[in-house]
């Protein structure tokens, strides 16, 4: 990150954020393919390029609309997919600004103990 002057917030560099976008998407990918299956996730990923016109490579930079995507073709199951996809990240992600941002859009808590799972399974009563 940029110091930037005193009392400024750090500024990422173009190539933390290509970073971040790249291995981001790997982990949103992977943790598709893990839940969906790696067809299933395809199918979701090309719905929500055809449907929500958010392809890809823009669901790094575009998260609040891919998670809103996500809810509405999954309804009250979006919250175990998203869930998956926050949890992903935080096990594969550095803690960063860009994390904590990303996964805030996604509407889940950046929790700092990502080894708790079981949030996901919950049902609500």
């Amino acid at each position: 990150m940029n110091p930037g002057r005193p009392g400024d917030e750090a500024r990422p560099t173009a190539e933390e954020e290509a970073a971040f976008r790249s291995a981001s998407l790997e982990c949103i990918t992977s943790a598709l393919s893990r839940l969906l299956g790696p067809s299933g996730a395809e199918a979701l990923l090309a719905h929500v390029e055809k449907d929500y016109g958010i392809r890809r490579d823009e669901i790094p930079v575009r998260p609040s609309e891919f998670a809103d995507g996500i809810r509405s073709i999954f309804g009250s199951g979006a919250k175990l997919v998203l869930s998956s996809v926050s949890d992903s990240l935080k096990r594969s992600m550095p803690q960063s600004g860009f994390l904590t941002e990303f996964i805030g859009a996604l509407g889940q808590p950046p929790a700092s103990n990502a080894n708790n799972h079981s949030r996901a399974f919950r049902t609500e009563r």
